[in-house]
């Protein structure tokens, strides 16, 4: 089935008005029964999403002149509302800011020329396309000479210090070697000073991560016992399998286990997966699910929820649950997107959004981040990228878990080769990779509001080569959050002076030395007692 494209919105709003023929049910049956993203599409042909105000319902009944048919009704995002078709919304018209949204069925073609006309009824609050996501990685037939041509570069300034694994923190994990960004943003460190706070996989809380996603593959090795919840919202009523291999790359990246002797390991040291199907296999999917996705991990009590996917158009059904989540207390992490022609890409682009851009091995920003504002976005607030964090470049990717039945086109170094692990590179990538390092943050200070983790996750990040625009606070330094998180608090390894005195001994000194692991200030006191110094 194709898609509806820009183009044919522009010229379609121009169109003489449609004949006021209601769509026929067979076709209604159709639309949704095929209703899939396709690569390169807009919106989905034949859909729009439909808000309106609960307290001035009464006049939709100027609609039923248009060509349209109520499909289904997204549960909402705003105050107090029963999602319900149109003739039973005034029930709910006394909640004065309560928006009831829809998704309703129109003939292919006419999408944009319906939604004109129902923006002019005071009864609309918002009429828009069902815009399409996709995942923000490269997709599977991406070269790394594609790459490169992104701007991008295997050139390394000859003063970086390689990306060796570090000691503190020893990890058995079969590939970790491969792990370059894993030491980039010194996470072995983080994992000592974590560990010696007392958070453990089994020792702390888990911190539940929502993926909203391609689904996640619940039976793979280093991510089995963590999906606690999942929705297919591509395929209602099917288990949230993923078919195209990114929603569960992300989940590897955020929290793979550590030190189980295989695969990989993630930042993350304890968490849950809340599994959200909003992706197809070709990495596409519908603003309304993607929302709907939103709404439900939230009311599931997810406090991070990972979006590495992007759309290039501002959608009011996906702001509206944005902003519920936020409001009820999520940290929401987003990749910027990859494209270096465009803006930071919605849902990054919101205020209420951590927006992450990717750094390559160098350290330096990758050549294929979307940077700078949204003309929409209101920049005395916040706009554009946040902070970055290793998300690959050219030759160097980032290895992590991947479903063994669907094919990866950058395996990772081994022999035989592994099914179920792969190389990806984008923002997807260093979204996960923030998500993964707040959950660490977060397991260790719990106390934190997702306002406040977001601001020492910036706080605390590394300043590195670029410009501020596609670097925002600087690269992530998971051992500088740690320590932020960690509460003040000294370790004095000599509490006393204690030295025998001799008629004309040399002078002596005795050191004291206090450590204090946290970057959070903490004071001390010597006292001299009233006991004589000399016996």
């Amino acid at each position: 089935m194709p898609v509806a494209t820009v183009t044919q919105a522009a010229e379609q709003t121009n169109a003489e008005k449609p004949s006021a023929a209601v769509l026929p049910a067979t076709l209604a049956a159709e639309n949704m029964a095929t209703r899939a993203a396709q690569p390169n599409s807009e919106f989905a042909p034949g859909e729009i999403l439909l808000g309106l105000r609960a307290d001035r319902v009464v006049a939709a009944s100027t609609m039923q002149n248009l060509p349209m048919q109520f499909a289904a009704a997204l549960e909402p995002c705003t105050p107090a509302v029963q999602a319900g078709a149109i003739d039973s919304a005034a029930a709910n018209a006394e909640q004065p800011e309560a928006v009831i949204t829809q998704r309703i069925l129109t003939p292919v073609g006419q999408e944009w020329d319906i939604i004109n006309q129902l923006r002019t009824d005071p009864a609309v609050a918002y009429a828009e396309p069902n815009w399409i996501v996709q995942a923000a990685d490269w997709p599977a037939e991406t070269t790394q000479n594609d790459v490169v041509n992104q701007g991008s570069s295997t050139l390394l300034p000859p003063n970086l210090v390689e990306a060796s694994v570090e000691t503190p923190f020893l990890v058995n994990d079969k590939y970790y070697d491969q792990q370059w960004y894993m030491q980039r943003i010194n996470a072995s460190r983080a994992w000592a000073l974590a560990q010696a706070a007392g958070v453990t996989a089994s020792a702390s809380t888990p911190i539940r991560v929502a993926i909203i996603d391609s689904g996640i593959d619940a039976s793979h090795p280093d991510l089995q016992g963590k999906v606690v919840e999942s929705q297919n919202y591509v395929t209602p009523n099917a288990d949230a399998d993923d078919d195209y291999g990114h929603g569960t790359h992300v989940a590897g990246l955020i929290g793979a286990t550590m030190n189980n002797g295989i695969g990989i390991a993630g930042p993350a040291l304890n968490i849950t997966y809340d599994a959200r199907k909003v992706l197809d296999s070709a990495g596409r999917g519908f603003i309304s699910d993607v929302a709907q996705g939103i709404k439900d991990a939230t009311d599931a009590g997810a406090q991070i929820i990972n979006l590495s996917l992007q759309i290039d158009s501002n959608s009011t059904t996906l702001y509206d649950c944005i902003k519920y989540a936020y409001a009820n207390g999520a940290l929401l992490v987003a990749a910027s997107g990859n494209f270096s022609s465009l803006r930071v890409q919605w849902p990054a682009a919101y205020d209420e959004v951590l927006a992450v851009s990717a750094t390559g091995y160098d350290d330096t920003p990758a050549g294929y981040n979307s940077i700078g504002c949204q003309l929409s976005a209101n920049p005395a607030t916040r706009c554009g990228v946040e902070i970055a964090a290793p998300g690959g470049s050219a030759a160097y990717y980032l290895a992590s878990t991947w479903p063994s039945d669907v094919n990866c086109s950058s395996p990772i170094s081994d022999n035989p080769i592994p099914k179920d692990y792969c190389n990806r590179q984008g923002t997807s990538m260093a979204a996960a990779v923030a998500s993964g390092v707040a959950a660490l943050v977060w397991s260790i200070q719990p106390s934190l509001t997702a306002q406040e983790l977001r601001a020492l996750l910036k706080q605390t990040a590394t300043p590195i080569p670029g410009a501020a625009d596609a670097t925002g606070a600087g690269r992530l330094d998971a051992l500088a959050a740690v320590r932020l998180a960690l509460p003040g608090d000294f370790q004095v390894t000599h509490d006393h002076a204690d030295e025998p005195l001799q008629p004309g001994a040399a002078p002596f000194t005795t050191t004291i030395r206090m450590d204090n692991s946290s970057l959070a200030a903490a004071t001390w006191q010597a006292t001299v007692t009233a006991t004589p110094w000399l016996t």
